[in-house]
């Protein structure tokens, strides 16, 4: 009886414990859920969200944010998060996103990371400057703040710390083009104006508004080239390297990759200001 009786307290004592440690820890459950339209955007919002957010991409691996269409199953899903956090400068995607979401009336949060931002010509690449993105972090901690103001002092420090690693790397940037041979590059797609505007260079793109060029175009680009000893010509991931060889092989120069959608933000455009100045 005596023996009953202990195991039973023991037994007793446990499941109280138990009862302590998840009623201790409600708060680690409850993490704001976040949808972004880019990879770039969630290393931003996991920088001021920390372990209180969790955060889904939508543009899936290796697509095209100009041609991408959301499924219906990816948009059902997406309007379960609590936020959603766009680019907001009109990607093509992101554009038709928006409007699906908002047709089923769901009522949540979407945050536009650009509102702040000057365009240039609706060119929708805005985030792939580290000043730009400043902007966004800015946008993305108020947000934050408005979904769980528990955690707001947390996000605002969090905020602080980005955003001076982003100072850092527009230093590092400006340090590492100071050595560029050129200040003029090619590129198949426009994604590198605002980029390019801010450190003093020129981009020339071999699309003509999103589509191929025209042979005359190719010949002028090649002319180009040599007047300006450029020998390499940089291409995206989500798009074809045909033309890039091409051109390539004219001017006897070679292709490069630059990832405008790469998730590791900082470190991404430090590569993309070796590249530049490697070119």
């Amino acid at each position: 009886m005596k023996s009953t009786l202990i195991l039973c307290l023991c037994f007793l004592g446990v499941m109280l414990c138990a009862g302590c440690i998840q009623e201790s820890t409600p708060e680690r459950e409850s993490k704001v859920s976040v949808a972004v339209g880019i990879p770039p955007l969630a290393e931003f919002v996991e920088a001021v969200g920390d372990d209180w957010v969790q955060v889904t991409v939508i543009l899936p691996p290796g697509a095209n944010p100009h041609t991408y269409e959301p499924t219906p199953a990816q948009i059902v899903e997406i309007s379960k998060a609590d936020l959603v956090i766009a680019v907001g400068s009109h990607l093509p995607f992101e554009d038709q996103l928006l409007t699906r979401l908002s047709e089923l009336r769901t009522g949540q949060m979407v945050v536009n990371t650009s509102e702040n931002i000057v365009l240039i010509d609706r060119d929708p690449h805005d985030w792939l400057t580290p000043d730009n993105a400043n902007v966004m972090v800015s946008t993305i901690t108020t947000a934050l703040c408005t979904k769980d103001p528990t955690h707001c002092g947390t996000f605002l420090s969090n905020q602080d710390a980005y955003q001076k690693g982003l100072n850092e790397t527009d230093t590092e940037i400006r340090n590492t083009l100071s050595t560029a041979r050129l200040t003029t590059f090619l590129v198949v797609h426009s994604a590198w104006r605002y980029f390019a505007q801010d450190y003093g260079m020129t981009e020339i793109a071999i699309e003509e508004e999103g589509k191929e060029p025209s042979a005359s175009r190719l010949a002028k680009l090649v002319e180009t080239a040599r007047d300006e000893d450029i020998r390499v010509v940089f291409v995206e991931p989500q798009f074809s390297t045909r033309e890039a060889e091409i051109l390539a092989q004219q001017i006897n120069g070679t292709v490069v990759r630059l990832d405008d959608l790469a998730r590791d933000y900082r470190a991404n455009l430090e590569r993309v200001a070796r590249a530049l100045a490697e070119a």
